[in-house]
């Protein structure tokens, strides 16, 4: 998006409209380090429903589905030419990068050659409860697609399982595990920047290591909030 700015809607409008709140929440922070238009934001923002497409895909699948694809035209054309090109979140920052885009309007810095995943992803590297994480995560994909979209029964796998619901047993062992990186990581929370990044930390390991610690940050909460409730 940096590179080809003129794109950065239509990324943002695809963020947006995948279900949940994820997709605007990693937008607003890079239009806020001045590395996305505002295009992108008003596109990510349109496109968004936030948890309710949740409901809505439970309800009809096939509804949600035409109503995410009308919703996506629709946000990529607000942030592509409905977005005023003007907006620049933190002009003293820009102007101390010294980078300004073909519009005058400044640029936050290009991201560095050498920020990019390029060294081997092993099981060691990443950690054990991270890859357990990920392995979880990734089955968990795969069990709630079509219980989600109501195209598939568990109930088959169950009993192979001897009566355990597998999409409980996934979501329940993915969450402590997510409770374990959690601590693992001492709990916490601490914005990051591209200029933060060392060249040592952009490995895919090092990605898939503090993904998991961020997202099981997130899961930990949700889930304490949840039991709360």
């Amino acid at each position: 998006m940096q590179r080809h700015r003129h794109w950065a809607p239509l990324v943002g409008a695809l963020l947006g409209v995948t279900p949940g709140c994820a997709g605007a929440l990693l937008v607003m922070p890079l239009y806020a380090r001045g590395v996305v238009p505002f295009g992108a934001v008003v596109a990510a923002l349109v496109a968004t429903m936030g948890d309710s497409s949740w409901v809505l895909i439970a309800f009809d699948p096939k509804l949600a589905l035409a109503m995410r694809s009308d919703s996506d035209a629709n946000s990529h054309n607000g942030g592509d030419r409905g977005a005023p090109s003007c907006c620049s979140p933190h002009p003293a920052t820009v102007r101390a990068s010294g980078v300004r885009g073909s519009s005058g309007v400044g640029l936050a810095a290009p991201l560095s050659p050498t920020v990019a995943p390029t060294m081997p992803t092993t099981a060691a590297a990443v950690g054990l409860a991270p890859t357990a994480f990920w392995s979880l995560a990734t089955l968990g994909l795969f069990i709630s697609i079509p219980v989600v979209f109501q195209v598939g029964d568990l109930t088959v796998l169950a009993a192979a399982l001897g009566g355990l619901d597998p999409y409980l047993l996934v979501g329940n062992l993915g969450t402590l595990v997510a409770v374990v990186v959690f601590f693992q990581s001492r709990a916490r929370f601490a914005d990051d920047s591209l200029d933060s990044v060392a060249p040592a930390q952009t490995s895919m390991s090092a990605v898939l290591r503090n993904g998991a610690k961020e997202t099981s940050f997130v899961i930990t909460w949700v889930a304490l909030t949840y039991v709360v409730y």
